[in-house]
């Protein structure tokens, strides 16, 4: 079978008028199929038209839609519906760390110095990304004190589960008419510091994605527990105040 550039023109025009990510997951199957047509020929002749096809078949461009980062009146309202020290401290965690939720999952009183506010997430590690740090603003950090010191867990037990946090997050949305998330907690925690002018290498260390930082990043952005405080502390980022 021959894929030649006359049939690239007649599969564009078939899907002119479909949405961007429908014609972009079309084009990543028949891409895929192609490479597959190659292994299956030894033709050099097929193999240039094959790999022609590919040059010719491109991925459209998405257009990247903004996030829907909110704003602070909307996070002080939401915490004004919060009830307990728990509630206040998971939600003030996410608002300021960067941390995703699986990540905050994971996390227990040992992972968190609680003099520094520095948090060492476990799951951030993998092949290709390294363990990293962030910290917690200061505001979450006497709610977390108060419920670490009521807790009835001992050490090692994680501090927060999934069903508190979706029931947490569904009761203060219903109150509030709200619909935050932690993912928009995140986003908020990147918009800030952006505002702040904090360079985008250390948001990528904040948000645990050293994996995405420029080769000059990795190599000259001072990313030291101390550096990396005095970055945050810097950036004066705060939800109640």
């Amino acid at each position: 079978m021959d894929i030649r550039e006359p049939d690239i023109r007649a599969f564009k025009a078939r899907y002119s008028d479909y949405a961007p990510n429908t014609i972009a997951n079309v084009v990543k199957s028949i891409r895929a199929f192609i490479k597959y047509l190659k292994t299956k020929t030894d033709d050099p002749q097929k193999k240039y038209l094959l790999d022609e096809a590919v040059r010719y078949l491109k991925t459209p461009q998405i257009p990247v839609v903004p996030a829907d980062v909110p704003d602070k009146l909307e996070l002080r309202k939401f915490y004004e519906a919060l009830e307990t020290d728990r509630e206040k401290a998971m939600f003030l965690m996410l608002a300021t760390s960067g941390l995703r939720k699986h990540e905050l999952l994971s996390l227990t009183v040992e992972d968190i110095d609680l003099e520094t506010r520095i948090i060492r997430p476990k799951t951030r590690s993998s092949q290709t990304k390294h363990v990293w740090i962030t910290l917690y603003g200061e505001e979450a950090h006497e709610p977390l004190i108060r419920y670490i010191k009521n807790r009835n867990s001992g050490n090692g037990s994680k501090l927060f589960n999934d069903s508190f946090i979706r029931r947490t997050f569904d009761r203060a949305n219903r109150i509030t008419g709200l619909h935050l998330t932690p993912q928009r907690l995140r986003e908020y925690f990147c918009q800030r510091l952006k505002d702040a002018k904090v360079d985008r290498d250390y948001i990528d260390a904040f948000c645990g994605r050293i994996g995405s930082m420029s080769v000059q990043g990795k190599h000259y952005t001072d990313l030291t527990p101390t550096n990396l405080k005095g970055v945050y502390d810097g950036a004066g980022l705060n939800v109640l105040t």
